[in-house]
């Protein structure tokens, strides 16, 4: 092995062993920890509801959640977009008298729960989403195939379903949106996503009509139809920022029409999103939707059954469980592999010294120690220290990685939360 090049200043060695470690936990992912702290004082790891705009302002101060954002950002991972596969099936719609027997669908993953698409095939109408239009071909027979309409969509249009003689879509822009924060005197412009779900009339193919346009600041997150019901999810980041939350409400075109309850586990996260979920009847004429809203951490992935919806997200530990990692490192991993005279030296120091002064002591048995080492004892001690941390943050990690899935129970069109795990 290369020896290292002879390193007399002990400021510079105490520099590279830092580099090291830093190097070493950028290629994982750092969870800290704080023996002080009983997480079961922390959290119930039951459901809640907030009461006040007032109260959740309280539980993201209490929870060290770093908010404040200026800008809005994709606040889930979207969910894979099932339509590379198609899969033929017996058309059980027969509302048309002249339509193909056999027509391709988008493969689900559950019977009897379809999601959104954008291409639909009805048996005898092609629906396409391309350039922001709706576009309906009459397809059978194929050998007359024309284009029937085009229809511009709003924003940017993402996917569909079709319902006998409805069509919903799923939409993003941005928008500006004033908002009036704590004891200011004029509404100020926030800048935010936003997602449109737009349900036309397609009795008449040729000319469909919006019928409705339900809109909610966030980003679509995903979607799915049971029988006549629509259910879907919207993501925004918490906007918390001088004191002013901006809080989710569904509006049907310019008018609030819904304010969700907004419901929240006690434990920490590392930040924090609102998922609103929400679903509506597509042939009932009034605004009625059935809309929750949970406050819970990234999520990044969603699965449907006939009966409910799961939503998953890896766990982080919040901030105050990051704040003493450096520490609990350097006692844990760093001191047993020093030599026994340095040592019990530092650990006489940390046994009787609590001030910000301790750590200039310690370091100065550092510095002596490694003048005192020569350069292949210095090498040795070093490569020991970097392969301890690695298979300490290893550990660390195989423990306390976590995967939260969260249960919430569906029912001709009801939403009711169920249980996390």
């Amino acid at each position: 092995m290369q020896k290292t090049t002879n390193i007399k200043n002990p400021v510079l060695i105490l520099m590279i062993l830092s580099i090291s470690t830093l190097l070493l936990i950028s290629c994982t992912p750092i969870i800290k920890s704080n023996p002080e702290i009983n997480k079961n004082e922390i959290s119930t790891q039951q459901l809640k509801k907030f009461s006040s705009a007032q109260e959740i302002k309280e539980f993201l101060k209490n929870a060290e959640v770093s908010s404040g954002y200026d800008s809005v950002s994709h606040a889930g991972i979207r969910g894979p977009m099932i339509n590379s596969k198609l899969s033929i099936q017996k058309s059980s719609a027969d509302f048309f008298s002249e339509s193909a027997t056999d027509y391709s669908t988008t493969n689900i993953q559950v019977a009897g729960v379809d999601e959104a698409d954008f291409v639909k095939n009805d048996g005898k109408y092609i629906y396409v989403i391309s350039q922001n239009s709706l576009i309906i071909v009459d397809a059978f027979p194929p050998e007359n195939a024309k284009i029937l309409s085009k229809t511009n969509i709003q924003g940017n249009a993402q996917n569909m379903f079709i319902n006998k003689d409805r069509a919903v879509i799923f939409s993003e822009d941005s928008a500006q949106i004033p908002v009036i924060e704590e004891f200011d005197f004029v509404p100020r412009p926030r800048y935010t996503q936003q997602t449109h779900v737009l349900v036309y009339d397609i009795a008449d193919r040729s000319n469909p009509k919006l019928i409705k346009d339900y809109n909610i600041k966030g980003n679509y997150f995903q979607s799915r139809m049971i029988g006549e019901h629509v259910y879907f999810i919207v993501t925004d980041n918490v906007y918390f920022y001088n004191n002013f939350i901006d809080l989710p409400i569904i509006k049907s075109s310019s008018k609030t029409i819904v304010r969700p309850e907004i419901y929240y586990f006690d434990n920490p996260e590392d930040n924090y999103n609102f998922n609103t979920v929400a679903s509506f009847n597509i042939f009932e004429e009034d605004d009625k939707l059935n809309v929750k809203t949970f406050m819970m951490g990234n999520s990044n992935n969603l699965y449907v059954s006939q009966n409910n919806i799961y939503i998953t997200y890896q766990k982080n530990l919040p901030y105050i469980f990051y704040q003493r990692q450096n520490e609990d490192r350097f006692y844990e991993v760093v001191l047993p592999l020093l030599p026994e005279g340095f040592r019990n030296r530092i650990k006489e120091i940390k046994n009787d010294d609590d001030t910000k002064a301790m750590w200039d002591k310690i370091s100065g048995v550092l510095e002596e120690m490694y003048n005192k080492l020569d350069e292949d004892e210095k090498e040795t001690l070093i490569e020991k220290i970097e392969k301890s941390i690695e298979e300490y943050e290893i550990k660390l990690q195989s423990e306390r990685a976590k995967t939260v899935i969260h249960k919430i129970k569906i029912d001709d069109g009801k939403i009711e939360y169920d249980t996390r795990g």
